[in-house]
């Protein structure tokens, strides 16, 4: 193995032990890769995160933002750039002042969040799009619109429609299981309980005739990107909206809701984020991301 296999075998191994959920774990790699791949075609003779400098970090943070990257991008891949070096034993580098954002010039960004959520019209042109390509798709909408889902918990949903259906008959809270980030379990309040149990069961009435699948793909991989691709190429572009839009129409639903039933502002807003699966301490969050 060459020297500069070995460096991105190091830094993608760095990348993966710091931990986290899947997909943190993919974006904290593909960081590291390209961070070394920025520092091998620059000329710097790095072996590896234990041997990463000040000057790297911030030579390839200073090319990232000359080519235009966002801010809040940058804020992330330093942040996985000092995770893998948490990994490797070097915490005080991590911590370093030299390292910091403002330090760097990435500060001052917001996590606000720049969708919407979707209007009724939006919801109703996207469903009649989806009635066209394919009665999975339908069913994966309905489901993100009433219970909030994301998409690879409603693309995964079909094994599990028949205990939602009992649970929203029973008036209990939906479990999620499947999809979830870090695979951690988390309980749903639907936004409207009849419309969610309607949705549960014409998405269980779709998966009946496709083993217990949503979408006729071979494998959860081909369903995810089958899935994406129709969003991109035929629901955004005709309704204006993602999939994570409807998300955000939940969200709004749902705090809405808590406030009728008497909660207070921040209250309802700490509910809604474990509907979400954020948790109860991310309130300021949830109003900042989903409340536009």
């Amino acid at each position: 193995m060459s020297k500069r296999s070995a460096a991105r075998s190091s830094a993608r191994g760095a990348a993966k032990a710091a931990g986290g959920a899947h997909l943190t774990r993919q974006a904290r790699m593909g960081t590291l890769g390209r961070l070394f791949e920025h520092l091998h075609r620059h000329g710097f003779q790095v072996a590896g995160p234990a041997s990463l400098r000040e000057r790297h970090v911030r030579h390839y943070v200073d090319e990232r933002r000359a080519q235009g990257t966002a801010t809040r991008t940058l804020q992330n891949e330093a942040a996985h750039i000092r995770a893998s070096l948490r990994a490797v034993g070097r915490s005080q580098a991590a911590e370093s002042p030299t390292l910091t954002n403002q330090a760097l010039g990435i500060s001052g960004s917001s996590r606000a969040g720049t969708k919407t959520g979707a209007t009724p019209e939006q919801y109703a042109t996207a469903l009649a799009i989806a009635s066209t390509v394919d009665p999975g798709l339908v069913a994966i909408l309905k489901l993100e619109r009433t219970l909030g889902l994301r998409g690879a918990e409603a693309v995964q949903a079909g094994e599990s429609l028949s205990r939602r259906e009992r649970q929203l008959e029973a008036g209990q809270r939906v479990t999620i299981l499947r999809g979830t980030k870090g695979g951690r379990r988390r309980e749903s309040e639907p936004s409207d309980r009849a419309a969610a149990l309607e949705a549960v069961r014409e998405a269980r009435a779709v998966a009946e005739t496709r083993s217990g699948r949503l979408l006729d793909a071979a494998n959860l991989r081909r369903a995810m990107t089958w899935y994406r691709n129709a969003m991109h190429r035929q629901i955004k572009p005709g309704a204006g909206i993602t999939g994570h839009c409807l998300r955000y129409a939940y969200a709004a639903d749902r705090i809405r809701a808590y406030v009728q039933d008497g909660d207070t502002r921040a209250e309802a807003l700490a509910h809604t984020s474990v509907d979400l699966g954020h948790g109860d301490g991310r309130g300021k969050y949830v109003e900042a991301v989903y409340t536009k």
